[in-house]
């Protein structure tokens, strides 16, 4: 097994912050939720960023948040083709001059 980097609150913020914006604690709390089948609440998530008691991520919840940020992504990516496609529609090309392809 090849190891790798155990998630940080540091690094769960930065990719929840690019995946589900200014409400990620309240998403990413949902998605671990719907993922896992436990209800998991976003005082939980914060309690990894308190200065005191702190908190780790739970083992048990180090190997599913890759998957849930996986899948975060493809939804995206799935939202970015349909607004594309209607961006399209109603005004061609409209979504090169921001730099999308």
């Amino acid at each position: 097994m090849t190891p790798y980097e155990p998630w940080t609150p540091a690094s769960v913020r930065e990719v929840a912050v690019a995946l589900f914006g200014p409400t990620w604690q309240t998403l990413l709390a949902d998605a671990i939720t719907e993922a896992t089948g436990l209800t998991f609440t976003t005082v939980r998530i914060r309690h990894w960023y308190l200065s005191k008691n702190r908190r780790p991520i739970p083992g048990w919840l180090q190997d599913r948040l890759t998957p849930i940020f996986v899948e975060a992504l493809l939804a995206h990516d799935r939202a970015r083709d349909i607004a594309v496609r209607e961006l399209n529609l109603r005004s061609p090309g409209a979504h090169r001059s921001i730099g999308i392809e």
